[in-house]
């Protein structure tokens, strides 16, 4: 499915993601019983601290992904993840609660995930890339179960600061393989304005906008019942906390493979919103039956989180590959930035509500009512654009710069993204509009006759 460049981006960046976030989930199942030991804590400013990385990243993901149109996503990337590294350091050597928010609100300040999935939309064709993103999907699973498993266990070892300078290492690591991904240079027309002028722009899409509040209704009920699901399971079903991740890594894993088949159908048949609106579908009436049912058996239980996570796990594969289909070339970067910030906030608000809600009895009800708001206004989703990809094999010393002005001159391609490293070029094409002449050019700089 993937080539050779696409195979080494997608390891690449799975790990960087994975990596990244098994250092940020071990703090979660512990901090709040921990960070009791440092000077001047409150459960207040607790709180705040575990939620100041995720307020800074959805501050931030909109100005670093607009200025990535400017810059490269590569360099943007390590100095994130240096940031990342550096307000672990400080929160591991802190020992008064405000220096560590200090450095929790610095490693937030590395708000990469909006140009990390930028560039991996650069560097992978238009028909892998639902699957790129659902590797990515099941690295962040995959991060988030060995975290709540290791987190205790580093915790109880270690404490906090060992927690700390983990995540850093980890961070650094992350560096590391940043440097070994290929250059994509995109060769488009830059987008002219002020950012605000951008930002507008971006936000008056109204395709997009439904994009946006999906990932955040996902995220904001993801953060919401796994809030109140260890409770669960603990008080009422008791199970106790060290199986729990066991529980997860089986229901998640089982949920991803479930999943990747309804991705791939999705578009190898070009069905996306079939695909999509079903599963928004399943995630809803799991909600329902949640509540409905209120004091679910474990295997009640264990089946219809199941049914979330193929639910959540195909929304979130085709979330990102959607956006990258409809939003504009030009805006795409502060596209995905508002994305990411929209998914963050999702996060944030699941989380916040949860906390104040989680204890009374229609909480599930609550996250029911939001769920079938979120799903009727689906119905507005129009089908996506569909395009298609051609990879070229380029000679060494070409002009890149002048090749790609041709390229885009010519009807029916898009977009036109340079590997220079590898002497490769990936061209998305609209075959509605292609024309003998592009098909004959293509075919001569291919050394193969095209047909489309």
């Amino acid at each position: 499915m993937f080539n050779r460049v696409e195979q080494q981006s997608v390891a690449i960046l799975a790990s960087v993601f994975a990596l990244r976030m098994l250092g940020l989930f071990m703090i979660i199942p512990v901090f709040a019983l921990t960070g009791q030991q440092y000077t001047g804590a409150t459960p207040m400013l607790i709180g705040c601290t575990i939620a100041v990385y995720g307020l800074m990243q959805a501050l931030l993901q909109i100005p670093i992904s607009m200025y990535s149109d400017h810059s490269s996503r590569k360099r943007l990337i390590i100095i994130g993840l240096l940031l990342f590294c550096l307000g672990n350091v400080i929160s591991g050597y802190s020992t008064h609660i405000y220096g560590v928010l200090a450095g929790r609100a610095l490693a937030g300040m590395g708000a990469i995930s909006a140009v990390a999935m930028a560039l991996l939309s650069d560097l992978v064709r238009e028909q892998t890339r639902a699957a790129a993103m659902a590797t990515m999907g099941l690295s962040i699973a995959m991060a988030f179960n060995v975290a709540f498993s290791l987190g205790p266990w580093l915790g109880h070892h270690w404490g906090n600061s060992g927690m700390f300078y983990t995540t850093a290492v980890l961070g650094a690591l992350s560096m590391v393989l940043v440097m070994l991904l290929p250059t994509a240079k995109r060769h488009i027309p830059l987008a002219v304005g002020s950012w605000k002028q951008l930002l507008v722009a971006s936000l008056q899409q109204p395709q997009v906008n439904l994009l946006n509040w999906s990932v955040f209704s996902i995220h904001a009920l993801l953060s919401a019942l796994f809030i109140w699901i260890p409770s669960y399971l603990f008080a009422q079903l008791h199970i106790p906390l060290a199986s729990h991740g066991a529980i997860y890594l089986m229901v998640m894993l089982t949920g991803f493979v479930l999943a990747l088949f309804a991705i791939v159908l999705a578009e190898r048949f070009r069905r996306m919103r079939r695909v999509f609106i079903l599963a928004a579908y399943m995630l809803c009436a799991t909600m329902v039956l949640l509540a409905f049912v209120a004091t679910p058996s474990k295997w009640l239980l264990l089946a219809l989180l199941t049914v979330f996570f193929v639910a959540f796990n195909v929304l979130e594969a085709l979330l990102p590959s959607w956006l990258a289909k409809i939003a504009p070339i030009r805006l795409k970067n502060t596209t995905m930035g508002i994305f990411s910030s929209a998914q963050f906030l999702g996060a944030a608000c699941g989380a916040l509500v949860a906390g104040a809600f989680a204890s009374s009895s229609y909480f599930l009800t609550l996250l029911a009512l939001f769920a079938l708001a979120w799903v009727l206004g689906l119905w507005l989703l129009k089908p996506p654009p569909y395009y298609s990809s051609i990879s070229l094999q380029l000679s060494q010393g070409a002009d890149y710069n002048a090749l790609s002005t041709k390229l885009l001159a010519l009807p029916g391609v898009v977009d036109v993204i340079v590997i220079g490293e590898h002497q490769l070029a990936y061209l998305k094409i609209d075959k509605t509009y292609i024309t003998e002449h592009t098909r004959q050019t293509l075919s001569q700089l291919s050394n193969t006759p095209l047909a489309f």
